[in-house]
């Protein structure tokens, strides 16, 4: 199976893909900045949980986070 790259990524969630990606997982809220760790922790969940759904790499986790 092969793995879309970032940019591939982004063009699939905004219009489509030739590649045929029909499965969109719920992006992750966006960080505020709040700092209680009940809030981070639910985010940084979130956000595990959409990298591993949409298989983005590790070396393109951080620019989408």
């Amino acid at each position: 199976m092969n793995r879309l790259d970032f940019s591939e990524l982004v063009a699939a969630f905004k219009g489509g893909s030739s590649k045929g990606v029909g499965f969109q997982p719920t992006k992750p809220s966006n960080f505020d900045g709040i700092r209680d760790q009940k809030v981070v922790d639910v985010w940084f969940v979130e956000m595990e949980d959409y990298i591993h759904a949409t298989k983005v790499g590790l070396h393109s986790a951080v620019e989408l986070a």
